[in-house]
């Protein structure tokens, strides 16, 4: 699936006319999912073993600091490319 979705960003900028920026944070956003999904599995693994406190504790931290840094690339004027890094950043740091 990842070549489709490769080309598919490649042919939307190129054919359709997006912008760099978009493309770029299509990317960035694909780059996520992998972490995302590892963090997820970790979840749930705690959560069949009864242990909530740790994925709450981690989900807490995870949007404080996806806040934060979503603030700061936003007031950097990093505009769509830094929300999509700040997912990016904090999908690695919670897997």
């Amino acid at each position: 699936a990842l070549p489709l979705v490769l080309v598919f960003a490649f042919a939307n900028w190129r054919r359709l006319g997006s912008s760099g920026a978009s493309t770029i944070a299509l990317l960035l956003l694909i780059a996520s999912i992998v972490p995302d999904s590892w963090s997820d599995a970790a979840n749930a693994i705690c959560n069949a073993r009864e242990e909530m406190v740790r994925p709450a504790m981690l989900a807490v931290a995870k949007n404080v600091v996806k806040t934060a840094l979503g603030l700061a690339f936003l007031l950097k004027g990093w505009d769509v490319i830094g929300l999509a890094l700040t997912a990016l950043i904090t999908n690695l740091v919670a897997a």
